[in-house]
C-alpha cells in the first residue's frame, strides 16, 4: 500500500467511524449547509472546523485545524474584530456616532469595510455564539456583533440584538442572565441558521472529540509525507463532511470519470465486472483492501484523546520503513536499467562493428 492509498484508507475509516450516528450526521449536514451558505472564498473545510469550534467549543483542536487549512481566515477575523471594536467605541448605532471618538471620514471607511469584508458574517456568528455560551460578564461580544450589523439585509436581526442589549438583566442576577443567554440563541437560529444546542450525549461528545483529534492527526500526516497533491486536496476538501455528501461527490465525479474511460477505450469483456462494482457502495469495495488501516483508526478512536499523538509517533516510524523500502526498490530499478542499457550497447557495437 503506497502513501496515497494509506491516507485515503485512513480518511475513509474516520468517516466510517461516525457514519451510523444519526445525531452526528445531522450535525455535519447542518455544518456543511451553514458554511456553504456563507459563499466566502475561504477554504470550506477550514470554515467547517471553525464553526465546529463555535458550536462545540473544542477550541484547541478545531481552531488549529482551521489554521492549518487556511491561515488567512484567522487574520481576516482579527481584522474584522478590530473594526467592530472601533464601531462599538464610537457608539455608532446605524444613524449617529460620537464625533469626539471617531472622525466621520474614518467612520465611513469602517462602515464600508463592515459591509464588504468576507469575514464579517463569520465574526457576527462567532461573537453572538460566544455571548450565548459565556458563563459571566457583560455584553462585550454582543455589542461588537451588533456594531457590524449595518447592512440593509441585517436590519431585522440588528433590531433583535438591540432589544437584547436593552433588556440585559442586573449583573448580580446570575439566574436571569442565564435565562437571557438562552433566549438570545433563538434569534441566532432564526436569522443566522446557527444552532448551538445539539444535545449530544456524553458518548457522542467523546466520539466527536476523538474524531476531531484523528482528523488533526491526518492533516499532520499530509503535511509531513509526500502524498500526491491530488490526494491531499481530495482529503482536505472532504474533511468534516457528512457521509451523504462524501458519497455524492464520489458517485458524481470518480465513477463518471472511470466509466467514460471504459467506454472510450477498447475494453475487453471482463471489464463488465468492473463496471458493475462501480455502482456498489464505495466502502464495500475498499474496506477489503485496507483492513489494517481500518484497525489502526479504530484503535486510535478507542484511545483517550491525549494518547492520539502516540499514534503519530508510531506512524512516523512506519513512514520511515516505508521510505526505506521505496528507496531500496528505486535503487534496484536504477542499476538494473543501467545494466540493461550497457548490455544493449555492447550488442549494438558487436553487431554493427
Amino acid at each position: 500500500m503506497n502513501k496515497d492509498e494509506y491516507v485515503r484508507s485512513m480518511k475513509q475509516a474516520l468517516d466510517e467511524s461516525i457514519k451510523e450516528d444519526n445525531g452526528i450526521q445531522k450535525f455535519l449536514v447542518w455544518l456543511y449547509e451553514k458554511t456553504t451558505s456563507l459563499g466566502s472564498h475561504y477554504q470550506e473545510s477550514a470554515l467547517r472546523a471553525f464553526y465546529c469550534d463555535i458550536v462545540e467549543g473544542t477550541k484547541s483542536m478545531n481552531r488549529e485545524i482551521s489554521r492549518m487549512l487556511d491561515s488567512k481566515l484567522d487574520k481576516d477575523i482579527d481584522n474584522v474584530r478590530g473594526i467592530a471594536e472601533q464601531l462599538r467605541d464610537s457608539e455608532y448605532d446605524g444613524i449617529s456616532f460620537n464625533p469626539s471618538k471617531l472622525h466621520k471620514r474614518e467612520l465611513n471607511s469602517l462602515i464600508q469595510q463592515a459591509r464588504t469584508l468576507p469575514a464579517v458574517d463569520i465574526v457576527i456568528d462567532r461573537n453572538i455564539a460566544m455571548e450565548c455560551k459565556r458563563q459571566e460578564g457583560g455584553m462585550g461580544y454582543l455589542r461588537q456583533a451588533a456594531a457590524l450589523l449595518i447592512r440593509e439585509s441585517d436590519k431585522q436581526f440588528q433590531e433583535q440584538m438591540v432589544y437584547f442589549i436593552n433588556i440585559f438583566p442586573d449583573r448580580d442576577d446570575l439566574y436571569a442572565i442565564k435565562e437571557w443567554r438562552q433566549r438570545l440563541s433563538s434569534p441566532l437560529s432564526r436569522y443566522r441558521n446557527l444552532k448551538l444546542d445539539w444535545q449530544f450525549t456524553e458518548e457522542q461528545k467523546q466520539l466527536l472529540n476523538k474524531y476531531y483529534a484523528a482528523n488533526k492527526f491526518l492533516l499532520d500526516i499530509l503535511r509531513e509525507s509526500n502524498v500526491s497533491p491530488e490526494v491531499q486536496k481530495e482529503i482536505q476538501d472532504t474533511l468534516l463532511l457528512p457521509i451523504v455528501e462524501i458519497e455524492r461527490r464520489k458517485s458524481g465525479i470518480t465513477r463518471k470519470i472511470v466509466l467514460d474511460c471504459l467506454h472510450e477505450s477498447n475494453a475487453i469483456p471482463e471489464v463488465k465486472e468492473t463496471q458493475e462494482t462501480l455502482f456498489l457502495p464505495t466502502v464495500e469495495i475498499e474496506i477489503c483492501s485496507s483492513n489494517e488501516v481500518q484497525q489502526q483508526v479504530q484503535n486510535m478512536l478507542q484511545s483517550p484523546i491525549d494518547e492520539i499523538p502516540q499514534h503519530q509517533q508510531e506512524n512516523k516510524q512506519d513512514k520511515a520503513v516505508f521510505s526505506v523500502n521505496i528507496d531500496f526498490y528505486v535503487t534496484i530499478f536504477f542499476y538494473s536499467s543501467f545494466l540493461l542499457a550497457l548490455i544493449l550497447y555492447i550488442v549494438f557495437i558487436t553487431v554493427f562493428k
